[in-house]
């Protein structure tokens, strides 16, 4: 099989912190855009989508896709939201489909913390990643790691 060249997702945002009420965190802004408090996704920024085109599709080519974490998690994932890069409109997040807590309860899990729980940069420290690294094969299958 050959091998996928992995490309490193920031959890972080511009300042070196875990967003207060996005990504990880979306769900900690409850009153303002209907979540629960584990709701998490995993934000795109252009930058990524810049350095690694092949594995960032236009939203008209790809929407749903199957991913399998590093340790044979497997989960239906969707591109969600829009920038602009360029003429195209690529998504800016990745998130479970039709279960928006369910990324979070997972990383929660993967990092001993309490479902519910504000994630933090220190969080993220002591867990060993700040990045979540992901790849994709000649299927459109995604391969996201967050071992450490």
């Amino acid at each position: 099989m050959k091998e996928l060249t992995m490309h490193n997702l920031n959890l972080l945002d511009n300042r070196g912190n875990v967003p207060s009420a996005s990504g990880l965190n979306w769900g900690q802004n409850s009153e303002r855009n209907h979540t629960t408090p584990d709701d998490a996704y995993i934000a795109i920024r252009v930058h990524d989508i810049q350095e690694r085109p092949d594995l960032f599709k236009p939203l008209n080519t790809i929407k749903n896709v199957r991913v399998i974490w590093d340790d044979n998690t497997e989960m239906l994932m969707s591109f969600e939201g829009t920038q602009d890069v360029g003429p195209l409109v690529y998504p800016k997040q990745l998130s479970v489909l039709n279960s928006k807590s369910a990324l979070g309860v997972y990383l929660k899990n993967r990092m001993g913390i309490p479902l519910g729980t504000y994630i933090t940069k220190e969080h993220l420290e002591r867990y060993g990643r700040t990045t979540i690294s992901v790849s994709i094969d000649s299927n459109e299958t995604y391969y996201l790691n967050f071992g450490v």
